[in-house]
């Protein structure tokens, strides 16, 4: 116990301080956005970095959510429109040697949590299938309406019976063996060089989760892939009332 408030002591005190570097290059780079002409091929450089720091402002606010300096902010939200929405960032960041694929069932997934956390889990997967990926692969994103209650293998064993939204990210990276996939959720636990990962990423993906009630199972085989699943309960919409509730079905 002792050891997580230091390290929740120390996560909030780095977040904070990259946060206020961060306000430096997003100022800096809303004002050569803003001295460039539309069809300047500099401004959308100067666009990607204001994004790109905007993004990173995001990773900060996690960091100090998961140092319990910052309340999640949970709201209502589509599964399928938030993932459309990060569609062309992704593909901007990932590069254009790794093919992205998102499939939904076409209907509103309901799932209540923190938006932007949302996004900055989907982006710490897409970002760990990139790095798994060095000569070029395929990320497939897939949402879906699952019922969790039958026993399957796939099930988190951990959530009650209930119907629920699953966000799957797939990758066909090198995968991970027994021994690294038992330890992939560990806090600093990370296969990359020191320069390139901090292995909190993952880490700080299954604290959201658990947070908003749901859970995370990741399947991987060297040389197949990884596979990591979040499951939400699914909310519904009373269009009578017009006021959104959670699924009768979870208990």
């Amino acid at each position: 116990m002792q050891r997580l408030d230091a390290l929740g002591q120390l996560t909030g005190g780095v977040a904070h301080d990259f946060n206020n570097l961060l306000t430096v290059i997003m100022g800096n780079a809303e004002a050569l956005e803003a001295g460039l002409v539309a069809d300047d091929p500099r401004r959308s450089w100067a666009e990607l970095v204001r994004v790109t720091a905007q993004k990173a402002a995001a990773v900060t606010s996690r960091l100090l959510a998961f140092a319990r300096r910052r309340p999640l902010e949970p709201s209502v939200i589509d599964v399928a429109e938030v993932v459309a929405g990060l569609t062309s960032f992704l593909d901007r960041v990932i590069g254009s040697r790794i093919a992205i694929c998102s499939i939904s069932t076409g209907a509103p997934l309901y799932i209540q949590a923190d938006v932007s956390q949302f996004e900055n889990a989907i982006l710490n997967l897409c970002l760990n299938s990139r790095d798994a990926m060095p000569n070029g692969g395929s990320i497939i994103i897939e949402a879906a309406d699952v019922e969790i209650g039958s026993a399957q293998p796939s099930e988190p064993a951990d959530l009650p019976p209930g119907r629920y939204v699953s966000i799957t990210v797939a990758d066909t990276g090198h995968g991970m063996d027994r021994e690294t996939l038992s330890r992939a959720v560990e806090p600093f636990f990370t296969t990359k060089e020191t320069e390139n990962g901090t292995g909190l990423g993952l880490s700080m993906v299954v604290d959201f989760v658990e947070q908003c009630m749901g859970a995370v199972s990741i399947a991987s085989e060297p040389g197949k892939g990884t596979n990591v699943q979040l499951w939400f309960p699914r909310q519904k919409i009373d269009v009578r009332e017009q006021c959104f509730d959670a699924d009768d079905d979870v208990q």
